[in-house]
């Protein structure tokens, strides 16, 4: 009697599990929300076509956006050009950049022979 009394329990508890776990399946169920509409509003302009001039203030130092570095490989006297050898010196294509006298190392070279 007692062994059949513990199978009966057994069997109410075991079914009490499954109904609850059926009953917290059913209510995870997530409704989706309702999505509102939303009208987006946008200005508007004719467009007029017209030259319209471009003003850039501008303070400050200037750099180049192409520097040149020059290095020197032979050894002279500098004698001048049609232009100032300066930073910010604009020279044309085939222009002279810089003349060199060297005759001074030359004769500087032929003494030591």
């Amino acid at each position: 009697m007692r062994q059949i009394l513990q199978i009966v329990i057994g069997i109410v508890i075991l079914g009490l599990a499954i109904l609850g776990a059926y009953f917290i399946v059913e209510s995870n169920t997530k409704e989706k929300p309702v999505v509102e509409k939303v009208v987006k509003t946008v200005f508007i302009d004719t467009v007029r076509n017209a030259t319209i001039p471009i003003t850039i203030p501008a303070n400050g130092n200037l750099t180049a956006k192409n520097r040149l570095e020059l290095y020197s490989e032979v050894q002279g006297v500098f004698t001048s050009s049609a232009h100032d050898f300066k930073p910010g010196q604009r020279y044309n294509r085939g222009e002279t950049l810089i003349r060199m006298d060297a005759s001074e190392y030359y004769a500087s070279v032929q003494s030591s022979k």
